[in-house]
């Protein structure tokens, strides 16, 4: 069992680095298609215990999750800006969103390092993602909230 176990950690952390995409970030489409996701089998992830699976589980659906709320009010700022004809705001935006990006990457692989590619690491590295994630969302809301868009 144990043999079994250690093989199945050795897995997930080898499948972590096809995770990053060349700059050492998190590929958002590769950890969404992480088979380990496959194990989704209706976890409570509102709870702090489980499995190094189920924690990495979860906090994979918690970085899904922020990232699709961020996306979609990314999304609606760039077509009302687009709609408005106002391109700068469109090209500062764009900008911000690109510095910021590299900011999440750089901010959590400072706190999480993860070349160690520790499961653990892992877990920590993608709910920093998660958390910085949110931030932005939040972010974007209150700007859509000053456009009357939300």
């Amino acid at each position: 069992m144990r043999l079994i176990l250690s093989f199945v950690l050795i897995a997930i952390q080898v499948q972590s680095v096809y995770a990053q995409s060349e700059n050492g970030c998190l590929d958002m489409d590769n950890i969404r298609n992480q088979s380990y996701l496959e194990n989704n089998f209706h976890l409570n992830c509102d709870s702090i215990q489980g499995s190094i699976l189920e924690l990495r589980i979860c906090a994979n659906l918690r970085l899904q999750r922020e990232d699709s709320i961020m996306n979609f009010q990314l999304t609606t700022l760039k077509k009302h800006l687009k709609k408005e004809g106002d391109d700068r705001s469109l090209k500062k935006l764009e900008k911000a969103q690109s510095h910021w990006l590299i900011y999440r990457c750089d901010h959590c692989e400072l706190q999480n390092p993860i070349h160690q590619s520790s499961s653990i690491d892992i877990i920590g590295y993608m709910n920093c993602y998660a958390r910085i994630t949110e931030k932005r969302a939040a972010d974007l809301n209150e700007y859509l909230i000053t456009l009357n868009l939300e």
